[in-house]
């Protein structure tokens, strides 16, 4: 099967570039959390 390729983007956020040209980034925040218990066990 041939898909042409898909251009890379760059998403900006802020200050902040994701792009396959920038360093590795990481997100995260306590939004994977399902509770307080959750967090704690």
């Amino acid at each position: 099967m041939n898909k042409p390729v898909a251009p890379n983007s760059a998403v900006i956020v802020g200050n902040v570039v994701f792009d396959n040209k920038a360093a590795l980034s990481l997100i995260a925040g306590p939004c994977q959390f399902e509770s307080r218990q959750h967090a704690f066990d």
